[in-house]
């Protein structure tokens, strides 16, 4: 799991990306643990891996809320952006012909939304 996180912390678009599928990486996270924990026994460096997971688990969903917060703030055309290129996946190309804006303008949007998530902190 631990693989899946740093690869996402390698951009921030990759990081929103992971923030929309939290709950799947929890349950990732939850089923590891429960197998580790079926397998622990008093195995310390089993122990030591699932409390590392339970930790990284709690500070996702901690992430997880503070871009909640933040994307509820966001004006309407970079919630859309935002939630289009991360959540769904579409190329610049889609969002700009579903938003009626240029390619340009549209990644100048995106880079306003990494700037504002920075300023707004507890994200990255």
């Amino acid at each position: 799991m631990q693989n899946n996180l740093t690869l996402y912390a390698n951009s921030k678009e990759a990081h929103f990306k992971m923030l929309y599928s939290a709950f799947d990486i929890v349950n990732n996270i939850n089923e590891k643990i429960a197998e580790l924990s079926s397998s622990a026994g008093d195995n310390n460096l089993s122990m030591y891996e699932i409390e590392r997971l339970k930790n990284a688990k709690n500070e996702l969903l901690r992430k997880r809320i503070r871009f909640i917060k933040f994307s509820a703030m966001l004006p309407y055309k970079q919630e859309k952006v935002l939630e289009m290129r991360c959540e769904k996946g579409m190329s610049w190309k889609s969002i700009a012909t579903a938003l009626q804006l240029g390619v340009a303008t549209v990644k100048q949007i995106f880079n306003q939304i990494e700037t504002d998530a920075e300023k707004y902190g507890g994200i990255f």
